[in-house]
């Protein structure tokens, strides 16, 4: 992919190298493919890569029969046998796969058949009768306790990934059964994160994941689904926990990929590279992102360099390839303390000083922008501002997310256009995240706003999801009924770097049945929990995101409806909205130029009228509402009498 290390390595040293390049193009046909542009046919052979080596990663480096049958995977391969660890080069496997072919193809052919077999029968589900029981979600929670991290949060050693999905699940479980172990994997993760390497202490934003257990290196390129899905947990987390250190992260997250992530229409690129031109003219991971003490003290006053020693941690060793990495284990207040400073002298020095840092940091050469813009991601972004929105409260936010959405819709769907995956001149079909993160995005968009036409756009969204991706066994494929037709129909499960979409399209269909009270869309959510019973009951703890869909399906959801004729009356609701830590929720604005379009898509808003003409609140629970208020001190008093009792 594009902004991959090791991948940009194997280019310079494999791809480029002469007498490797003739070796291919006189016994190979080369094809190269960009992973997000086609991730159905990178899910293909990355599950024959997993299947021949053991393990999985990229560069992916395939071959295949004229048929696209693999018989030989493998991830980063040096250029030729490397004799202090007797690992094969890419040359002598070309050679003797090319031999293997010439000698004996019936051998590779079988081999590639049986392979391609498995790979089709791997995402085949073993569908259940019956729903998990919730005991299922517990259950995993307390295996996530006997491999985490509790000294620096995450799971596992090294290399350590931000796991965002599980963070959101276990954010769910704290709320359903409050519970001392379960805050601390989320506070523990997130704290170690903050204030690690991992993060951009200078710009903000997430760098992809740590190479090692403390979070301090990190592999340095930058992700648009990791920080779109980590700004929500940060603003989910703020709300739940009240620690400002979240909502400074949400907010520096955000701000990042609206400073130097968005495109003029509004929609995000993909990523940022690993690597970065240093001085020498030479490509290096993380020369961009990185510092000396020398550099520091040139662009600093006296004042501001204590400070960002002690509060970044620099030394003049480095703690990378002799160059600093940022991190930030104290607040203002432990570093005021150690300095002899007030908390006030501090944060003002600090500012000043990122703010110097980030202007010289951008006249060196920047890493590689890969200006892609994925649907599917940018479903991601449209939920991150729209928790911007809901929940840090920010007009900025809201006015991003509109003109988001209002580019993405563009896209697709209308009458006679279906969603496409990136606005290319030639545009790849829309696969299924596309379809189910873009939904996702416009309920949240329309919880923010009310606008009822996200609303409609996301039913028409699952529509066409419906009708061109359901497996008739339960869930969906990944690609659609008409797509180009590959060695195998995938049907996602796992949830990865970004959650599966068979996951995500399940909590759709549970937050569409809330919103419009349709049944049939609880049923199709049920039906692809049963469909992945297995997977929850053996394997939970890799597909977290379909957890929190069950549970969500074992609870009873809040329906909040606001009826008002201005955006000032109801901002006082929207505050109130703001300290309900209540996830399992829905909220249906209703404006009343909009009151029409709304009640045709959800009888939730039927019949909620103002009183005495002010802004009024409606919360109900299985279709029985309290009193409507029109007091948001009494508002506050419902939403937290609110229960959420279990039922399936």
């Amino acid at each position: 992919y594009a902004t991959c290390h090791w991948c940009h390595v194997m280019e310079r040293e494999s791809f480029e190298d002469l007498e490797i390049a003739q070796f291919i193009n006189e016994n190979y046909v080369a094809i190269k493919v960009d992973r997000e542009v086609r991730p159905d046919i990178d899910e293909i052979y990355m599950t024959a890569v997993r299947m021949m080596t053991g393990r999985g990663g990229w560069p992916m480096t395939i071959v295949m029969t004229p048929d696209g049958e693999p018989f030989f995977g493998g991830t980063y391969l040096p250029p030729r046998d490397t004799l202090f660890n007797g690992r094969r080069g890419f040359l002598s496997v070309l050679h003797e796969l090319s031999d293997r072919y010439q000698n004996d193809p019936d051998a590779l052919l079988r081999s590639a058949a049986s392979i391609s077999k498995r790979i089709a029968n791997t995402s085949r589900p073993q569908p259940s009768k019956d729903v998990p029981p919730l005991a299922v979600v517990e259950h995993t929670a307390a295996q996530f306790w006997k491999s985490f991290d509790e000294d620096w949060g995450g799971w596992g050693r090294a290399p350590k990934f931000p796991g965002a999905t599980t963070l959101e699940l276990l954010l769910r479980l704290e709320q359903r059964a409050p519970h001392p172990d379960t805050l601390q994997m989320v506070t523990t993760t997130l704290d170690g994160m903050a204030t690690g390497g991992i993060y951009d202490q200078v710009g903000g934003g997430f760098h992809r994941y740590a190479t090692d257990v403390t979070w301090l290196v990190p592999h340095f390129e930058k992700m648009l689904y990791d920080n779109a899905q980590l700004a929500s947990i940060y603003a989910d987390a703020w709300k739940q926990t009240a620690n400002p250190l979240y909502r400074r992260i949400a907010t520096e997250t955000l701000d990042y990929l609206l400073r130097e992530m968005v495109a003029p229409d509004g929609t995000f690129y993909s990523a940022t590279d690993a690597d970065s031109f240093a001085p020498n003219g030479e490509q290096e991971e993380g020369w961009f992102f990185t510092w000396t003490e020398q550099e520091l003290s040139r662009l600093l006053e006296p004042l501001e360099l204590r400070v960002v020693k002690k509060a970044l941690q620099t030394s003049s060793s480095g703690n990378f390839e002799g160059r600093v990495i940022f991190t930030r284990p104290k607040n203002n207040a432990d570093v005021a303390t150690d300095l002899g400073l007030s908390e006030t002298q501090v944060a003002d020095a600090l500012s000043r000083a990122r703010k110097k840092l980030y202007d010289a940091r951008g006249k060196r050469p920047p890493p590689l922008r890969d200006d892609k813009r994925l649907t599917a991601w940018n479903g991601l972004a449209l939920t991150a501002l729209a928790k911007g929105t809901t929940i840090l409260g920010s007009p900025f936010y809201s006015q991003a997310m509109h003109t988001l959405a209002t580019a993405l819709l563009s896209r697709g769907p209308t009458l006679h256009q279906r969603l496409v995956r990136t606005d290319d001149a030639v545009p790849v079909p829309a696969f299924l995240d596309d379809y189910t993160f873009l939904t996702q995005g416009l309920l949240d968009a329309f919880e923010a706003s009310g606008r009822p036409a996200y609303l409609q756009a996301a039913i028409q969204l699952q529509q066409e999801t419906d009708t061109h991706f359901t497996d008739p066994d339960g869930g969906y494929f990944y690609t659609a009924d008409d797509h180009e037709k590959l060695i195998s129909r995938t049907r996602p499960q796992g949830d990865g770097a970004i959650p599966s979409g068979n996951s995500v399209a399940t909590m759709n269909l549970l937050r569409l049945a809330e919103i419009t009270q349709n049944n049939t869309y609880r049923i199709r959510a049920e039906k692809t929990l049963k469909t992945y019973d297995a997977r929850l009951r053996r394997s939970g703890r890799s597909v977290p995101k379909l957890l929190s869909a069950l549970e969500f399906a074992y609870g009873t959801p809040l329906e909040i409806v606001i009826r008002y004729d201005n955006t000032h009356d109801a901002t006082a609701f929207r505050s109130v909205l703001r300290d309900h830590r209540q996830m399992n929720t829905v909220i249906l604005p209703a404006h009343s130029s909009d009151l029409s379009a709304l009640e045709k898509l959800s009888p939730l808003i039927a019949e909620k009228e103002m009183r005495e003409g002010l802004a009024t609140a409606y919360v109900c629970q299985s279709g029985t509402c309290q009193a409507p208020t029109t007091d948001p001190a009494v508002f506050a008093t419902q939403l937290r009498s609110g229960l959420n009792t279990d039922s399936l």
